[in-house]
């Protein structure tokens, strides 16, 4: 992608400069990183001068002034910034699209609006019903996810260090249905997350191989990383999850995992993202949601808009990729074969003479951020089914008696024990149960024996003293809010 974005900058350059400019830019380029030349003035300016000028340095200064001029270049302390590295203006650039923001004037601006007033009705009119939209799953694992505020940038295409695909992203939200409130994935691998979101997404609209691909990319992105544990398995975190949720979330609705939304172009799933965070779900801010509640989004410019407003419109064009206006409505209306955002948002036209669209989030996709509780996808009955046979066989045999909840727990304390030790630890649990003393909390009890056998108190094993440990560490209500479970 770098070799692609290089090679794309060099072609509109060598469109304008001469070839001496040209191998200044060319080196700038070369030093550069992600679009940066950091410590230029003290690192980096002399040996350019001398191997591209010869020394020479008033044909330097000429290039660099209309280097900057021209804002392919701009100075930040000593650092230098190649400005089109960045994907809006070098699409700005690309397709010559008006970077100084000065107001537009069409010869007949009324004709214009008409027509395109027209254009957007016959586009976007024809919308399904609501509550008529058909689905192919039953959803009754997930209503939908919560993710953090920090993520509105990244998910909404807007940072331009990071090379924005759709896979990646669905990738990302996958693993988001998988970990738990701190962005964590125990005992991590690619194929078994691969089988456990496979239960979330819609059917044949996850491929494995593209887990694997998509999984390196996020890695080198340093948008997940992963990590060895003491247990001999690996964790994945996603970075900034935890930490996000400070700055408050949004429960996004379960049309992220359906095929409608793996049909919908990269564009569309950016202007999703962007919509949904600044929806909210509904919330006015003021403690109370309204389902009507629109989302603002600016689809042309017309006569009346300042200089601001049609900045920032050439810059959504550039984030998008769009060269005009009725190529950001396709995105809502769909085309050649692809979905469009209509599937999931209404659209009111009344306010379009302004270049604005009115947009809803369709009743059926509309949840309240309670409702995207967290489905627990992690079993360690499953994840080390092995480990649990043998378990579940030593219980057999024994008056001990857990609820499906109680074995995960077990399973999980004692996957990297030996068969051995699981039999001496359900055996000395078993015969206080046959002698009739009453154990109030089982796992508790298995706990305490089991931490005591595989530190060697070999002797410290007796119900009277582990059970006035445990009621002792009662007051530690962190480290023992499992007790809890039943």
């Amino acid at each position: 992608m770098r070799k692609k974005k290089k090679a794309a900058i060099l072609d509109i350059a060598a469109q304008k400069y001469k070839e001496s400019d040209l191998r200044f830019f060319r080196e700038l380029l070369d030093y550069s990183d992600n679009g940066v030349v950091y410590n230029y003035i003290l690192k980096h300016q002399e040996a350019i001068i001398n191997k591209v000028f010869d020394g020479d340095r008033h044909k330097y200064f000429e290039s660099y002034v209309a280097l900057v001029k021209d804002k392919f270049l701009a100075s930040v302390g000593a650092d230098l910034h190649i400005l089109p590295w960045s994907d809006h203006i070098l699409f700005a650039m690309k397709y010559n699209l008006k970077q100084d923001s000065k107001r537009i004037y069409r010869k007949d601006a009324a004709k214009d609006q008409i027509c395109f007033s027209e254009y957007v009705r016959g586009s976007l009119g024809n919308r399904e019903e609501e509550g008529k939209a058909q689905y192919n799953i039953k959803w009754d694992r997930i209503k939908g996810i919560r993710i953090p505020r920090n993520f509105k940038d990244l998910l909404s295409g807007q940072i331009d260090s990071f090379t924005y695909t759709k896979e990646k992203i669905r990738y990302l939200l996958g693993l988001i249905t998988l970990a738990d409130g701190d962005g964590v994935i125990h005992a991590f691998n690619v194929q078994y997350a691969y089988k456990e979101m496979s239960k979330v997404f819609e059917e044949n609209t996850l491929a494995l191989s593209t887990c694997y691909d998509v999984h390196k990319k996020l890695l080198k992105d340093g948008i997940i990383s992963v990590y060895d544990t003491p247990s001999g398995y690996q964790n994945l975190r996603i970075q900034g999850y935890k930490e996000g949720f400070k700055k408050g979330y949004i429960a996004v609705p379960y049309f992220v995992f359906q095929e409608v939304f793996k049909k919908l172009e990269t564009a569309a799933i950016k202007v999703f993202f962007d919509v949904v965070f600044k929806h909210n779900n509904g919330e006015n801010g003021k403690g109370k949601v309204d389902e009507n509640k629109p989302v603002i989004f600016k689809v042309a410019v017309c006569p009346t808009d300042n200089k601001d407003s049609i900045s920032r419109y050439v810059k959504v064009l550039g984030r998008l990729k769009k060269r005009s206006r009725s190529e950001i409505l396709r995105l809502f209306s769909g085309d050649s074969g692809r979905t469009g955002l209509n599937s999931i948002f209404n659209m009111d036209l009344h306010e379009i003479r302004k270049g604005l669209l009115y947009i809803r989030l369709k009743k059926e996709y509309m949840i309240q951020k309670s409702e995207a509780v967290k489905a627990s996808f992690f079993s360690a009955a499953k994840r080390f089914a092995r480990k649990a046979n043998v378990i579940k066989s030593i219980l057999n045999n024994s008056l001990i008696r857990l609820n499906d909840k109680q074995f995960d727990y077990i399973v999980e304390m004692m996957r990297k024990a030996s068969t051995r030790a699981i039999k001496a630890i359900i055996s000395i649990v078993n015969k206080e149960i046959q002698a009739g003393n009453a154990i109030n909390d089982i796992v508790a009890y298995i706990k305490a024996v089991y931490e005591r056998y595989m530190a060697g108190e070999r002797t410290r094993l007796s119900l009277d003293e582990i059970n006035d440990d445990i009621i002792a560490k009662l007051s530690d209500p962190y480290e023992y809010i499992w007790m809890s479970m039943e």
